[in-house]
């Protein structure tokens, strides 16, 4: 649950209005970094053939 009082949330709230992000947008972003941050700690990590995956779909013909 994200602390909506917190000095931190206010702020960057408060940056991401002016680029059109909303507070609900903001929110949920929190939750997948907090997510991340979860996984790491638990040592889940993509694998190299996951990354290669995704850098193929980017890689320029």
């Amino acid at each position: 649950m994200v602390d909506r009082s917190s000095p931190a949330t206010k702020r960057t709230n408060e940056d991401a209005l002016p680029h059109g992000l909303s507070p609900a947008w903001h929110e949920k972003w929190r939750s997948g970094v907090r997510a991340g941050l979860a996984e790491a700690a638990a040592g889940e990590f993509v694998t190299a053939e996951e990354i290669g995956v995704v850098l193929s779909k980017y890689a320029k013909a």
